[in-house]
């Protein structure tokens, strides 16, 4: 069973008197040197459809960190500090593109990975400035990334 609980009202205590505990449906506590009041947490049952769309963002967001763990080496040397959100806006668009018949199970596999070409590890220093002829990449049918240059004469 998953729950949401979320806190409506928050404020600090000021003055001489002072609470700790539960009145009514507040809660009084202390934040390190603050006092604090808040009202108590409320909580209530998901939908089915918030399920399913949190278990895909779940996956949208596990997915995007496979692919910056298995680009670690060239994130480390190469990345700027907003990849992290850049990419999964970029896999999250993927997953939009897979059929809502699949909400709950969507995989990478059954969108349009045709929307990571083009992506960049780092937008200011863009990877194409730093290779001598473009690369292409494919998913294999074992699932394995293909990354491929163009045959040149050298």
């Amino acid at each position: 069973m998953l729950t949401l609980i979320y806190s409506i009202i928050m404020a600090t205590l000021n003055g001489m008197i002072s609470f700790s505990g539960k009145l009514g449906d507040l809660v009084f506590y202390n934040r390190g040197k603050t006092k604090v009041v808040r009202q108590q947490v409320k909580s209530y049952q998901l939908s089915e459809n918030s399920k399913k769309s949190g278990r895909d963002f779940g996956e949208a967001s596990r997915t995007a960190a496979y692919i910056r763990a298995a680009f670690s080496p060239l994130i480390k040397r190469y990345a700027d500090g907003d990849l992290v959100n850049r990419l999964n806006k970029r896999v999250m668009e993927i997953f939009k593109s897979i059929p809502k018949a699949l909400a709950g199970n969507k995989k990478l596999i059954h969108g349009n990975i045709g929307q990571l070409r083009g992506f960049e590890f780092n937008v200011v220093g863009p990877l194409s400035k730093l290779l001598f002829q473009p690369l292409d990449a494919k998913i294999q049918s074992h699932g394995i990334l293909e990354l491929e240059f163009s045959k040149t004469k050298l």
